[in-house]
């Protein structure tokens, strides 16, 4: 089992909301058409020189990120494409080193900072939802998804167990304005999307709600939390 620690960005027509190695390949291109495929081109064979590349762009996650699908001599990897201008992959990269040690996450072959650029182990296409009982009346089927849970389970527990100083030096704390910020997705998007208005006395509700949430949430021990752990970004790398 295994959780990429890969999150956000706008997409294209190609792209879909699932994790990069989740993904089949969705169109053959030159890395050679564009100035930035052409950076791209030069820097993979800097890092693979005198190797025969083949790559194909694969559907990407929810950010300015892009993905290739890789093929090395008949060893595949994971390319990542951000444009430094509109996403950093340095906390990509520092949190891919927080988790290492603990969960099972894509080792990054090379990096590039300054071009945003990161060659990733490629985990597959299998994640947690194709493999998750489709047939709830089939006992075996159910007793394998009951394992499969359980691994989630384990891999959340191995999160929580990393040093909340060594994830403080890397990822925000959620404090009042962090939580709060998410929580207001409630009222700035879902209710709008149902077509839903709160009136003035709501309002006032909500947030003396999400005060009385906030303040019970900050008391309590502080564990490092995993912010995307759902069914398509956990890779199953061995599903017999």
């Amino acid at each position: 089992m295994n959780h990429p620690a890969a999150q956000l960005a706008n997409q294209d027509p190609c792209d879909s909301p699932v994790s990069p190695s989740n993904a089949q390949p969705c169109e053959q291109q030159s890395l050679k058409q564009q100035p930035r495929e052409q950076q791209l081109h030069t820097w993979l064979n800097e890092v693979f020189p005198n190797q025969s590349l083949q790559h194909e762009k694969i559907p990407g996650d929810a950010s300015f990120r892009s993905y290739h699908r890789l093929t090395v001599d008949n060893q595949h990897y994971i390319v990542m494409d951000a444009p430094p201008e509109k996403e950093s992959v340095t906390e990509f990269i520092a949190v891919g080193n927080l988790m290492a040690g603990h969960v099972h996450v894509p080792k990054m072959i090379a990096t590039d900072e300054q071009q945003g650029f990161i060659v990733l182990e490629d985990l597959g296409n299998t994640d947690f939802a194709d493999v998750i009982a489709k047939d709830l009346t089939d006992a075996g089927e159910m007793a394998k998804t009951a394992r499969y849970y359980q691994q989630a389970m384990q891999a959340i527990l191995a999160i929580q167990k990393i040093d909340i100083n060594d994830a403080k030096a890397v990822i925000p704390s959620y404090d009042d304005a962090l939580l709060r910020r998410e929580m207001g997705l409630f009222s700035d998007w879902f209710l709008p999307y149902i077509g839903v208005t709160m009136t003035p006395d709501l309002e006032t509700l909500w947030q003396d709600l999400q005060s009385d949430i906030i303040q019970q949430v900050i008391a309590q021990p502080q564990v490092v939390v995993h912010r995307d752990f759902h069914s398509r970004n956990l890779m199953v790398l061995n599903h017999s």
